[in-house]
C-alpha cells in the first residue's frame, strides 16, 4: 500500500488481509483509506463491492509495482505498457 501526499509516494506499507471472504477485504482496504487499487484479475463481485466503497479501479496489470504506481501518480491513468496481454478489462 504506498501513500501519495502532494503527487508524490510518501510511504509504503505492506497491508496483509488473511481473510479469502470478499466483502472483509473490501472493508479492510477502507479501512485503511485505499481509494485506488491497483491490480493484475479480480473477480466481478469484487469490482462491485469496491465500487461500492469508492475504490477506483486499475485492472488488468503487470509489472514491478513501483513503477506503476509513479507512472499512476504521474497522472498517466491508462498505464498500457502495464497491461496484461489480451486483457479486455472489468
Amino acid at each position: 500500500m504506498y501513500t501519495i501526499d502532494n503527487g508524490r509516494i510518501s510511504n509504503k506499507e505492506h497491508l496483509e488481509i488473511k481473510d479469502r471472504f470478499i466483502p472483509l477485504h473490501c472493508a479492510k482496504l477502507g479501512d485503511h483509506g485505499v481509494n485506488q487499487l491497483i491490480c493484475r484479475a479480480i473477480s466481478t463481485p469484487f469490482v462491485i463491492m469496491l465500487q461500492h466503497r469508492g475504490i477506483k479501479l486499475i485492472s488488468g496489470i503487470t509489472g514491478e509495482i513501483y513503477a506503476v504506481v509513479q507512472d499512476s501518480v504521474k497522472g498517466n491513468n491508462d498505464l498500457a505498457r502495464y497491461r496484461l496481454p489480451g486483457y479486455e478489462g472489468k
